[in-house]
């Protein structure tokens, strides 16, 4: 099958941009949440409010995901995979034109479902496609390409917000350019998930151990999230610094998170997940 190598590249590069599209949904505004305040400050609780701009789409996905799962296993990751898509370019763009911060934050709830969505296919997509060492090389370019691209969204939002807060939202249009991709490489596994004789396959949940990363997940996402729900802040009003410097010091980190994913292969190879879970707790 001389299409095999090249169907599979093309479905790695649709499971790569579609990964980058989680990290975009936050990094794109965030250094345009001071603007988000200051142009809101007539309504009650804009202080509170203008943050949650930025931490709905992740309480969103929170909740959206075990939907999410239930949905691909129910209708196939193609079809979900290509709506999430075209939903979350709509509902990114609608802070193009929307009213209020009510408005903004509905339109931010339901880029944050079709965020669990993406995430929920990309992440099948790789247990389908890679296994063993092979997975472990693809999951270290997906944390890297998607730490780049958390910089290219941060520092373009920041450009962005210098022009218009409305500027940076446009750029969510881009989850449009990705539907063709998946149209033309995702296809559902067809009896893969059940043994010889016809039977679907029992996979026992080990429930104790989910419950562990589940806890592990929330604590690293909780102090993930301080910084460029925060930092914006500081950097305006402490620094006077404008939104594109903003977009730049926030997107050092992702930076250095881009090398360090690259070198998860060679990380692994000398500590255990549970020893690197410790030491990104502590870094962090």
């Amino acid at each position: 099958m001389p299409d095999a190598p090249r169907s599979r590249r093309a479905l790695a590069v649709t499971i790569l941009a579609a990964s980058s599209l989680t990290v975009m949904a936050g990094a794109l505004i965030a250094a345009a949440l001071p603007a988000i305040e200051r142009e809101h400050l007539a309504e009650s609780g804009c202080e509170i409010l203008a943050r949650v701009v930025l931490t709905l789409p992740a309480a969103a996905i929170a909740l959206g995901a075990p939907l999410a799962g239930v949905l691909v296993d129910r209708w196939g990751k193609r079809r979900l995979l290509i709506a999430a898509l075209v939903a979350y370019a709509a509902a990114g763009t609608a802070g193009l034109w929307v009213e209020g911060l009510t408005a903004l934050l509905a339109s931010r709830a339901l880029l944050g479902v079709a965020v669990a969505v993406t995430m929920t296919v990309a992440t099948a997509l790789v247990g389908d496609q890679f296994e063993g060492a092979e997975r472990r090389r693809f999951l270290g370019l997906q944390g890297a390409v998607m730490s780049l691209g958390g910089v290219l969204f941060l520092v373009a939002g920041g450009v962005l917000a210098d022009v218009s807060w409305r500027a940076p939202f446009a750029v969510y249009a881009l989850g449009l350019l990705i539907v063709p991709f998946a149209l033309a490489a995702v296809r559902d596994r067809q009896g893969a998930d059940a043994d010889p004789a016809g039977a679907p396959a029992v996979v026992r949940t080990p429930f104790n151990a989910l419950f562990a990363v589940y806890g592990l997940a929330f604590s690293g996402m909780t102090l993930f999230y301080m910084v460029p729900v925060q930092l914006p802040f500081v950097l305006s009003r402490v620094l006077r610094v404008n939104g594109t410097t903003t977009g730049l010091v926030i997107g050092g980190a992702g930076l250095v998170a881009a090398v360090a994913s690259a070198r998860y292969r060679q990380i692994r190879d000398h500590l255990s997940e549970y020893g690197i879970a410790a030491l990104l707790l502590g870094l962090m």
